[in-house]
């Protein structure tokens, strides 16, 4: 594969940032962001047309699903699987390294499709947007409360942010609940 030279300097960031990643996860997913900023979206059919130049249609589109697939359902079973979660604070370490202030704004969300799954995401807001820097799927319509997955998830992010960075956390009034700011940075480890 003859890449333009963009992809290679997506592929050398993903390696300084994601470090403990393999070199076939790192490879697939710098496929994924080089496809989504050349065709401006990251719809699968969007990235396998703009990739069209690498390879194959069926090729680039085996490539690009098995850097998102688990064990056994890889169409080379034998490849390492990777926790998706373990790349949560390298992702905000590497979003802080760009940052300005003391200030982190940070969005608990939660977002049903259907009735299928709850993605419960923490987000950080950034001029008017909202950028994800963690989240879970959950099936929809059970029992249960989001607010130890999203305890878990600010556990998760906590090692990436400085102590001397005051984290402010924002959620709709739907999520309210008492405590859940002091308990949830408490518990997470943010100051």
């Amino acid at each position: 594969m003859r890449a333009h030279s963009p992809y290679y300097q997506i592929h050398r960031a993903l390696l300084d940032r994601f470090p403990a990643l393999r070199p076939a996860t790192v490879h697939g997913l710098a496929l994924w962001v080089y496809g989504t900023l050349l065709a401006h979206s990251a719809c699968e059919g969007a990235v396998l047309a703009a990739l069209t130049h690498l390879g194959t249609r069926d090729t680039l589109r085996q490539r690009l699903r098995d850097t998102l697939r688990v064990g056994a359902d890889k169409r080379c079973p034998t490849r390492c699987d990777w926790h998706l979660t373990a790349c949560f604070a390298p992702l905000l370490r590497w979003l802080l390294a760009w940052w300005q202030g003391n200030d982190l704004a940070l969005a608990l969300d939660a977002t049903s499709h259907g009735d299928v799954v709850v993605v419960v995401a923490i987000s950080v807001l950034y001029r008017g947007t909202a950028l994800p820097v963690a989240w879970q799927v959950l099936p929809a319509n059970r029992a249960g409360a989001w607010l130890p997955h999203w305890l878990h998830l600010l556990a998760t992010l906590a090692p990436a942010v400085p102590a001397s960075m005051r984290v402010v956390v924002f959620t709709d009034r739907g999520l309210w609940s008492p405590g859940c700011g002091r308990r949830s940075a408490r518990r997470a480890g943010i100051p």
